[in-house]
């Protein structure tokens, strides 16, 4: 019962990203220019199926090495169903993003053909949602893993991707011009702006791209 819930918890955020992957390979809008380093691609690749792979190794063959980084010891099983609760309540918030992003998503940073700039629902509240969701994903996965590593390499390959920041603001900058610098102006770049200090392009750089 734990494992089956564990393993689905770990596995629900993935499989949205990879529904929503799929269907845009097949039905979305085409990519006009690629802004992603092939280095880039390759990492995120290797973090999403490193990570999988040692979590069922570590359910389903127990090994040693694994325990050993185990961060909850005695074992108490309520801790993997909070981790399970908040990895289910990531997929949601996932699905909330993707229903508003619809085709204009890619797992790379590209611009597509009729590419459009999505202010509505979570983008109503910060400019990258995404990686807010994929924060919340790597608490709840310390929790249902039970193990630092794994938390670890959630949480190395949610900060690499969201180190894409300011490639991304750059790419909507040149594309979007004076309409981005208005929408960064009044959201923060993971939650509701409450402060100057921003993560991404500084409001000072973003004027300067816009102006050349």
């Amino acid at each position: 019962m734990t494992i089956s819930i564990g393993v689905l918890s770990l596995l629900c955020t993935p499989l949205v990203h990879l529904a929503m992957w799929i269907r845009n390979f097949y039905c979305g809008k085409r990519v006009k220019k690629s802004k992603e380093p092939l280095l880039g691609r390759l990492l995120l690749l290797f973090y999403i199926i490193f990570g999988i792979s040692l979590f069922f190794i570590k359910e389903y063959y127990n090994w040693q090495w694994c325990n050993l980084l185990s961060w909850n010891s005695p074992y108490i099983p309520y801790f993997i169903y909070t981790g399970s609760f908040i990895c289910i309540i990531s997929a949601i918030l996932l699905s909330w993003v993707h229903c508003h992003l619809g085709k204009n998503w890619t797992p790379t940073v590209n611009l597509l053909e009729d590419h459009k700039l999505i202010t509505s629902g979570p983008y109503r509240l910060a400019r990258h949602p995404m990686y807010t969701v994929f924060f919340i994903y790597c608490f709840g996965y310390l929790f249902a893993s039970n193990n630092w590593l794994f938390f670890i390499l959630a949480t190395l390959a949610t900060t690499y991707a969201a180190s894409r920041i300011s490639l991304e603001e750059r790419t909507m900058l040149a594309e979007f011009g004076k309409q981005y610098v208005k929408y960064k102006e009044t959201t923060g770049a993971f939650f509701p702006r409450t402060c100057s200090w921003d993560c991404g392009v500084s409001m000072k750089e973003a004027y300067e791209i816009v102006a050349s």
